[in-house]
């Protein structure tokens, strides 16, 4: 302790010094200097040294970092460093006003006339070279994010406009996300589209572009997946053209997706797989198999029909309330039937024939027979006595719905509770290409968390080019986030566990990861002769153990990049 006559000198130091919550911040930057970062994208974006205090690499590197602590309001985001220490995040010399609204808006504008797409792309690939990520699987996706800002006139750019909203806001306007990942979900190339963009020409122009990224040995032995919108007549010709390896749901609208689950079916020709689930939980589905070989447009596939029990489960509800409907309408139709008189045998056989034509019974066995009636005629008031009463013959049909054909509603709910899925790969089981779709949801999972960060202050929304560039920067932000999860979950050992969230967990999430670094924070002391020390302040046990599974050494926390 000082002395009192020092205490005054003490609190003063203590002026000069601050905590910092850098931990997201450092990570980020750790990460993508491993693959070059800032160089690439100086390197790709035309800027002028001269004119600009931080390059814009550095100003994007800044943007990434806001997205991935969830800032929602990204602008004025100087004000978020001023409360952070932007020389050991950027840099030696960087001042947080150098973040300020129009510098970063520039930057944007700089990416913007520079190809996004094509700097994304090469963003990717430095990634996939940098941190070996294997692309023997990619899957491919879209999704649409609603804005709400007035995108009028003729302003050349991106096409913000009304679409077929996945969001569920039809009374919004929209622009689109397409994105394609490793089966690990690091993307290797994203787009932003226009808001009206069809999914079927989208994989198309996908497919060419892929191309000249993917050399053809490559392609043959990467395996393309995505859902059914890749499959058109003109894209398997494309596929086919490029030597691309693929498996996607076939679409009902082919006449073989039909013909497959049928003699599926049928003929009972399953392979039973069980449950696919990497901890079996008693809800799991269990799936079963069928293969079948088909030609369309003069080329052999491979379709694989799959039968799933949740599927079986949801369409036997389905079917349950389809043959109660069925029931009720032949009953009440019957009971009208046979309230009509025939004056002759033919006119109530015809009837007969006529309702089982037009109620076209499927699940319930019905049978039907004409009976005679002798109708007596009688005149007013009591008839005499001795007289013969007078009458005549009239005919009624009688219809008897009875027991429910259960080998039809079987076959129903079995044929319901199928898809089928088409492939041009010869090499792989059929359990195997199956297991590589349900990796879809690698893609779907990307496609979420994309829509997230758009919370955009209209600052970055003034310019269709502007909105473009920022959903490029979110892409490379969650490119980062995919690399974060990979490497966590690469690096944990098979039989271990992270404590993340108050839980522990085999398989933790990115985001799981990116809150426990929130609380690393570092003292940034300022001695009076201008001389700056930076001290880290000993992360939690847990916390730590994410920074040796990231590889991230304490100096990262307290040594500025150069």
């Amino acid at each position: 302790m000082p002395e009192d006559g020092d205490i005054g000198g003490f609190l003063q130091a203590l002026q000069h010094v601050r905590p910092c919550k850098v931990g997201i911040g450092v990570v980020v930057r750790e990460m993508l200097a491993r693959m070059q970062f800032v160089e690439t994208i100086d390197e790709l974006v035309p800027w002028d040294p001269a004119q600009c205090r931080l390059s814009p690499g550095l100003r994007l590197l800044a943007l990434i970092m806001a997205i991935l602590e969830n800032r929602r309001a990204l602008y004025r985001l100087h004000l978020l460093y001023e409360e952070k220490d932007p020389e050991l995040l950027l840099g030696q010399g960087v001042e947080p006003d150098a973040l300020n609204d129009k510098a970063v808006a520039r930057a944007l504008d700089k990416l913007a006339a520079a190809d996004p797409k094509r700097v994304y792309a090469t963003v990717c690939l430095r990634a996939v070279e940098a941190y070996e990520v294997a692309v023997e699987q990619l899957h491919s996706d879209t999704t649409s994010v609603s804005v709400y800002g007035a995108y009028e006139g003729d302003e050349p750019g991106l096409g913000i406009v009304h679409g077929y909203s996945k969001d569920h806001r039809p009374d919004l306007l929209q622009f689109k996300v397409g994105c394609t990942v490793t089966h690990e979900g690091v993307p290797i190339s994203g787009e932003i589209l226009d808001g009206n963009k069809d999914d079927k020409r989208w994989n198309q122009e996908l497919l060419d572009w892929l191309a000249s990224w993917i050399a053809p040995e490559k392609r043959e032995e990467t395996l393309f997946v995505a859902d059914s919108a890749l499959i058109t007549k003109e894209n398997l010709e494309r596929l086919d053209r490029h030597g691309y390896r693929f498996v996607s749901r076939l679409p009902e609208s082919f006449e073989a997706a039909d013909l497959a689950r049928t003699e599926a079916v049928y003929n009972h020709t399953w392979q039973e797989v069980g449950k696919l689930a990497s901890s079996p939980r008693t809800n799991s589905p269990e799936y079963r198999l069928a293969e079948t070989e088909w030609e369309i447009g003069g080329r052999s596939y491979r379709l694989i029909v799959v039968h799933s029990s949740s599927l079986e489960k949801r369409r036997a509800k389905k079917f349950e309330r389809l043959t109660e409907k069925e029931q009720r309408a032949l009953t009440t139709a019957a009971n009208k039937l046979g309230q009509r008189e025939f004056s002759c045998r033919e006119d109530a056989e015809a009837a007969l024939a006529a309702f089982l034509e037009e109620q076209k019974p499927h699940f319930w066995d019905v049978e039907g027979h004409v009976e005679r009636e002798w109708v007596i005629e009688r005149g007013r008031g009591r008839p005499r006595k001795g007289e013969v009463p007078q009458g005549h013959e009239i005919y009624r049909v009688v219809v008897a719905v009875g027991r429910r054909r259960a080998d039809v509603v079987e076959k129903e709910i079995d044929w319901n509770a199928t898809f089928v899925l088409i492939t041009n790969d010869w090499k792989r089981t059929a359990l195997e290409l199956f297991q590589a779709y349900r990796g879809q949801y690698t893609v779907e999972a990307s496609m979420r968390w994309t829509k997230a960060p758009f919370h955009i202050s209209p600052v970055f929304l003034k310019k269709r080019k502007r909105v473009e560039a920022f959903g490029y920067v979110t892409l490379m932000a969650y490119l980062v986030y995919a690399l974060i999860q990979r490497a966590v979950r690469q690096a944990l050992p098979e039989q271990d566990e992270l404590q993340v969230e108050g839980r522990r967990t085999k398989h933790p999430t990115g985001q799981a990861v990116l809150d426990m670094l929130t609380h690393i924070a570092v003292l940034k002391v300022r001695m009076p002769e201008h001389r700056t020390y930076r001290v880290l302040l000993t992360p939690a046990e847990d916390v730590q153990r994410i920074l040796d599974l990231l590889r991230i050494h304490a100096d990262a926390f307290i040594q500025v990049p150069t």
